[in-house]
């Protein structure tokens, strides 16, 4: 008899988590699972980016309501109770990070028995902007709690994602495990094709705080005086979008710099690349970088970002160094006078048929 799994995402479109959900889904065993997805989302008759791929594998999606006030969470956690009582899941899967706390509390009030508290970051957007604002602590705190209290199954990308969300004490205790992002290895391959005879550098993701993107033309910039041969290219969008547009005329890098918008063709615009780069202030565990090594690119990376992600292609710098030093080091791997390559047999353990394997575990334990 075919069990029900139930995702809750915040979309699907294509940021990390979205493609954590979306590769799960449409990959899961249709014979033993059935399954479906809540989105936090209130846009009925409107398509999220990949939600079609999401519908054509045969999975459910549902909605609650955006997100932007707690009026709105309080209306979320009354639609998630009443979609869980109608659908009755074996297992409830919670991927909103702090959020997960009051969807586990809600899923636990629902009578669902398998809930599981999935960390994908290492700290939240949310706090960053926040800080250390009191009332900010107390709800980063509730959450936290609610979270570990209210779940039966602690997973997270990473662990220092595992960490964020449920103390450094996790380890060695019953039902918590580190489930990796898993991508569809087979996707990328390197393209012995070139666009041009310039060196293309390449990021991915939303164009917010969190990438740091107005550093990354900062680093631009400083490689520009350091050689011209180069093109820079970002795949994704966001609420800086603009701010990045102004900086790119104001530091004259028209030549240098394109934004790609939003691609859903990963997997062609990777392998055409030399180089990938991420500065990133956080991460859980990027899909993108995983992406990235396996489309045999080599990777520079902000030193905030876990080494677990390390398959042998990634040059960890500190994120404090100046743009210059990290132009330098750019510079250099494109030169090829760094080695950085991805170990195959590291590779593997990020493949979605082994993230399947750990999850399933943890869906039967």
């Amino acid at each position: 008899m075919k069990k029900k799994v139930c995702f809750l995402s915040h979309g699907l479109s294509n940021n990390g988590i979205d493609i954590f959900v979306r590769n799960v889904t449409t990959r899961l065993d249709g014979n033993k699972w059935d399954v479906s997805v809540i989105l936090a989302l209130d846009d009925e008759g409107k398509l999220q980016p990949r939600e079609q791929e999401v519908l054509d594998a045969g999975v459910q999606v549902f909605r609650t309501c955006d997100l932007g006030s707690i009026k709105r969470m309080l209306l979320h956690a009354k639609g998630l109770y009443r979609l869980l009582k109608e659908c009755k899941p074996d297992v409830f899967h919670s991927n909103m990070d702090l959020l997960n706390g009051l969807n586990c509390l809600v899923a636990w009030a629902a009578g669902v028995p398998v809930r599981i508290s999935h960390s994908h970051t290492s700290a939240s957007q949310y706090e960053k902007k926040t800080g250390r604002h009191f009332i900010s602590r107390l709800y980063r705190g509730c959450m936290k709690l609610l979270g570990r209290v209210f779940s039966n199954r602690k997973c997270g990308c990473s662990d220092v994602a595992m960490d964020y969300l449920f103390g450094t004490g996790w380890k060695g205790q019953r039902n918590t495990a580190v489930i990796n992002n898993g991508v569809d290895l087979s996707r990328f391959r390197r393209s012995a094709e070139k666009a041009s005879d310039r060196k293309h550098i390449v990021s991915v993701g939303r164009l917010c705080d969190a990438k740091n993107p107005l550093f990354a033309l900062e680093v631009m910039d400083a490689l520009r005086r350091l050689r011209t041969d180069f093109v820079y290219e970002w795949g994704g969008d966001g609420e800086l979008r603009e701010q990045v547009e102004e900086a790119i005329r104001e530091k004259g890098l028209q030549d240098h710099v394109k934004l790609l918008g939003v691609r859903n063709d990963i997997e062609k615009l990777l392998p055409a690349q030399d180089l990938f780069f991420m500065p990133s202030l956080f991460e859980g565990l990027p899909i993108s970088l995983i992406e990235a090594q396996a489309a045999g690119l080599a990777c520079l990376v902000s030193g905030t970002i876990t080494r677990e992600v390390d398959c042998g292609a990634c040059w960890f710098q500190p994120l404090q160094a100046p743009a210059a030093d990290w132009a330098k080091v750019l510079s250099d791997i494109l030169d090829g006078k760094h080695t950085l390559a991805a170990d195959p047999e590291k590779l593997r353990k990020f493949d979605i048929s082994y993230t399947i394997e750990q999850l399933e575990q943890v869906y039967n334990a």
